[in-house]
């Protein structure tokens, strides 16, 4: 697999492909990565020559190529249906995707792209340019274009990590890249495609603005369209946390939704439907509160991940003696392949600093459960 894909987060959650800008690598989507691994399986794939390395004969040079060879990656991981995020060069190829191979396109994330980036003679001469000069050319250029005003005063390293990865590119896989956005036309397709779509612009981005985006959008059916106000043609960089919202709002769901999902993950789906089938007028507010704040917003925070979380969680019950709950986090922590060395040396912590017996009965219902009981 190489350095080309990354595969990140939950292995059996649905699955999120980010594909990036042209002159960038999934770098841009850092700032999302650890929300969309809380509820996704998220996958990173790189356009040939983006990480630097030697453009090669047989490197794609259209859009159709550049998502054949996506295809291609996630056939090797064994990846059936995924969704699709895509920015600028990486949402031309998110759409031929979902125009091409609808039985594997679920979702569709389009941001600040467009079916069609003319006039294509900039693109042949940008080609051009950057095969006998670099990439490196283009970073005074573009970078003004690619955020809002008064951003890079803001967030200087911000802006110099995408410089540097703008000069890092293959002038080779750069220039190919190029030739494939020169030749790309899926104006006459997009009506055809039937994943669910969000169409996401930049209110300051001048390469795609938001009336071009807003008047694609609509012939994309059921689409949903939103402008950022303080973006421009990044806009996972310049709103990082308002991008992430947007994209797992529109893949996962609301937080009551995703707290569905998270409780579904940690707890079984079986238990779930059970407690969903049992609830009555009287605990079904409840149930409804703890599935969106406990579930839909605690568990979803970045400061911890779910594994973290669920041995403080066990550890808190423990000490609190609450068994019923303590029994359904041990069992859920060890089918989702917690060591059960973790659990005792969090035990251990319980019997020092919340009581030997309470710890004790822990104790003795871990043994249990281990046993197969």
């Amino acid at each position: 697999m190489g350095n080309e894909m990354r595969v990140l987060g939950q292995r059996n959650a649905p699955v999120l492909v980010l594909l990036s800008s042209l002159g960038t690598t999934s770098q841009i989507f850092e700032p999302q990565i650890e929300s969309f691994s809380k509820w996704l399986q998220v996958v990173t794939i790189e356009h040939p020559g983006h990480l630097g390395e030697p453009a090669v004969e047989s490197d794609p040079r259209t859009v159709g190529e550049l998502a054949r060879r996506v295809l291609g990656l996630l056939d090797e991981q064994g990846i059936g249906r995924f969704c699709v995020c895509g920015i600028s060069l990486g949402g031309i190829v998110a759409m031929e995707l979902a125009y091409s191979y609808p039985e594997r396109v679920d979702k569709l994330v389009l941001a600040c792209t467009a079916p069609v980036l003319s006039p294509r003679s900039a693109w042949l001469e940008r080609a051009q340019l950057v095969r006998e000069r670099g990439p490196a050319i283009l970073v005074d250029t573009l970078l003004p274009r690619w955020f809002p005003p008064g951003f890079d005063g803001a967030h200087p390293q911000v802006v110099a990590r995408v410089a540097e990865m703008i000069g890092t590119v293959d002038s080779d896989g750069y220039a190919n890249a190029c030739l494939a956005i020169a030749d790309a036309d899926l104006s006459q397709h997009i009506a055809s495609i039937d994943a669910k779509t969000l169409v996401i612009a930049g209110r300051f981005d001048p390469v795609v603005p938001p009336g071009v985006a807003l008047d694609y959008a609509m012939d994309i059916p059921g689409a949903s369209f939103v402008t950022l106000a303080g973006s421009a043609h990044l806009p996972s960089l310049s709103e990082p946390e308002l991008f992430a919202q947007l994209v797992l709002e529109h893949l996962v769901g609301d937080p009551r939704r995703r707290g569905r999902t998270a409780r579904s993950m940690i707890l079984g789906e079986d238990h779930v439907q059970a407690s969903e089938a049992d609830a009555t007028p009287i605990d079904r507010p409840f149930l409804e509160f703890i599935t969106e704040v406990a579930w839909g917003e605690l568990w979803a925070r970045p400061g911890l991940d779910q594994r973290a979380r669920t041995l403080v969680t066990v550890a808190l019950l423990a000490g609190l003696g609450r068994r019923a709950e303590l029994e359904l986090h041990l069992r859920s922590a060890l089918r989702r392949g917690v060591p059960v060395e973790e659990l005792i040396e969090v035990l251990l912590h319980v019997a020092v600093y919340a009581g030997v017996p309470v710890a004790n009965e822990a104790f003795s219902l871990l043994k249990r459960i281990e046993a197969g009981e």
